[in-house]
């Protein structure tokens, strides 16, 4: 799902799936896409801008398969951003 939050001048954005970081292949390049993501947000949004990536145990499979979780990725953006030159 989508979460999107507006609170004390900073915008939230959560999204959440299902599935897990582990045992994903390694592969030359990887990680390139989240390497350019936090560059920009340093260029737009200097020592204002947050992003996580993790796993979370998935509340509805409690009990019912330990190793299914979720993937949760958060930005979290206070204030305008910059202007890029």
């Amino acid at each position: 799902g989508i979460d999107i939050r507006l609170a004390e001048g900073a915008l939230r954005i959560e999204v959440t799936n299902t599935g897990s970081l582990e045992g994903t292949v390694r592969r030359r390049g990887r990680g390139i896409g989240l390497k350019n993501l936090r560059r920009r947000l340093a260029v737009h949004y200097p020592g204002r801008a947050r992003f996580t990536l993790g796993e979370v145990p998935d509340p509805a499979s409690a009990g019912v398969d330990p190793a299914t979780g979720r993937v949760v990725a958060t930005l979290v953006l206070e204030g305008e951003p910059c202007s890029a030159s």
